[in-house]
């Protein structure tokens, strides 16, 4: 299907999409995707949450035993985890439908778990470890004493 503003021999039919000038593939998950997210902003920027979920040091110690990192990168989540909720005494995060709000970002759930916490906490986990493997944090002490 060729626009209108195609004209002349562009609009001629085609037999195969070889010889077609151009083909366009729209990817409508990716679409809806990109729409909840906005709509997820929306929502979160008025700051209409589901709930909020606390962290405690326990959870994160589990946590990231599970995935077999070590106890210097579990120091530098909990750290994470402290400054992102620092006028709190107990470090929590907010979230909304399938994701939450963590360092200013939007993380969305890891639905390789069942339970909403473990989701929570693994998605937390995978979040700082890129943002520590891109150099996010490389202006912090911490940072220079674990390894992923």
């Amino acid at each position: 299907m060729y626009p209108k503003s195609v004209t002349g021999d562009a609009r001629e039919v085609v037999k195969s999409e070889d010889v077609a000038p151009y083909h366009v593939e729209i990817d409508v998950e990716a679409i809806k995707e990109q729409e909840r997210i906005e709509m997820w902003h929306q929502v979160a920027g008025r700051w209409l949450w589901e709930g909020d979920f606390e962290i405690s040091r326990r959870m994160v110690r589990n946590a990231v035993a599970h995935r077999r990192y070590s106890k210097e990168f579990e120091q530098l989540v909990w750290e994470r985890c402290l400054k992102n909720s620092a006028p709190r005494k107990k470090p929590r995060v907010l979230y909304l439908v399938d994701a939450f709000l963590f360092e200013e970002e939007r993380v969305p759930f890891h639905k390789g778990f069942d339970i909403k916490e473990d989701q929570i906490m693994q998605a937390l986990i995978e979040h700082v470890r890129m943002n520590a493997k891109s150099g996010k944090y490389t202006s912090e002490s911490s940072v220079n004493k674990f390894k992923i």
